[in-house]
């Protein structure tokens, strides 16, 4: 299941970064969840809102909880993705085969900082 959520994931976070429409598993609702940083947050609440709006049958959604619990719920399997601006060790990712990290954002706050997410 984790899997067949992550290819969806995928294909809707390249769908949303291209700018296209491609139709991803469009006879099934799908629901993905999402956790973790509160700087990306905004970025994930819109992109969840636009892929909504051209595929009524998948909706994302994304609590801004931080980084570290995000990363707590993915490894636990509560959430799809997780959005952190630290990177998982390799022990972290072992725990969870299959994952995939995407760098998803840059930005600037007190810090330079680049987000990654996990699916």
């Amino acid at each position: 299941m984790l899997t067949r959520r992550s290819a969806v994931l995928l294909a809707a976070s390249f769908t949303l970064l291209a700018g296209s429409t491609i139709d991803v598993l469009a006879q099934n609702a799908v629901t993905l969840r999402g956790a973790g940083s509160t700087f990306a947050a905004p970025l994930w609440k819109k992109w969840g809102e636009e892929y909504g709006a051209a595929h009524r049958n998948i909706t994302i959604s994304y609590d801004a909880v931080g980084s570290g619990e995000g990363v707590k719920r993915f490894l636990a399997a509560t959430v799809d993705f997780a959005g952190s601006d630290e990177i998982l060790s390799e022990s972290e990712i072992a725990k969870v085969p299959g994952a995939v990290t995407l760098p998803i954002t840059a930005g600037r706050d007190d810090r330079a900082r680049l987000q990654h997410s996990w699916c």
